[in-house]
Parts: structure tokens; C-alpha cells; sequence
């Protein structure tokens, strides 16, 4: 697994330069730009989620995937609500975050607390 800090004030300030491009032009290459930052942010949320909390079994794939479910999670507020606006990714992303990871019944059943596998 790669392990990296992440730098809060690096992807949040990214991220709001790209969004407040986004609203007044809504052009595409923005709105890249939002998924490339916010992709960037839940890998290595994602990375030290695993750490904390222990969890091994967590392939690079898995990871990649997550990710980009919380980003697009986050980006398809942007199609349906035309004012929407995050303040700060790395606040509105924790949300995204837990509940992309809670979204899996399989992993709920695969959480490993203290070493012992709880079902």
C-alpha cells in the first residue's frame, strides 16, 4: 500500500481554484481538474484509513476503486444541483469517505477489530 500524509490546505485550496472555475465557466477541463484533486485526496484518505484502522486485506484496486466512487460521489452534486458549492473538500469528503466505505455489506463483514474477525 503506498503511504502518504496528506496535505489538507495542498488538495482543499487545489480544489476550491478549480470549483470557482468550474461555476462560472462550467467547462470540462475544470471539472477534470475537480476530479483529478478530489481523486488525489480520497487515495490517500483512503491509504490512512487502512492504516489506522489495521486493515490489511485492502488491495491497491480496491483503494482505487473506493476513491473514485467518494469523487464521484461529490462531483455528480455539481450535475444535479446547479448552486452547489463544497467549502472544503477535505470536511465534505470525509462524509463521502465513510459512507462509500459503509456502502459494502462484505466489508462489513470483513472488518478486523483488535485481530479477531468480527461477522
Amino acid at each position: 500500500m503506498r503511504a502518504q500524509r496528506i496535505a489538507y490546505k495542498k488538495h482543499n485550496q487545489a480544489y476550491d481554484e478549480a470549483q470557482k472555475i468550474y461555476l462560472q465557466n462550467r467547462d470540462n477541463q475544470s471539472y477534470q481538474k475537480m476530479f483529478s484533486v478530489a481523486y488525489e485526496y480520497f487515495q490517500n484518505a483512503l491509504v490512512c484509513y487502512a492504516q489506522r484502522h489495521g486493515i490489511i486485506y485492502w488491495t491497491d484496486n480496491f483503494i482505487d476503486t473506493l476513491a473514485e466512487d467518494c469523487t464521484t460521489w461529490i462531483l455528480e452534486m455539481y450535475l444535479r444541483r446547479p448552486g452547489f458549492y463544497v467549502q472544503k473538500l477535505s470536511s465534505y469528503g470525509h462524509f463521502s469517505l465513510l459512507k462509500n466505505i459503509a456502502k459494502n455489506k462484505d466489508w462489513e463483514k470483513k472488518v478486523e477489530l483488535r485481530g479477531e474477525f468480527q461477522i
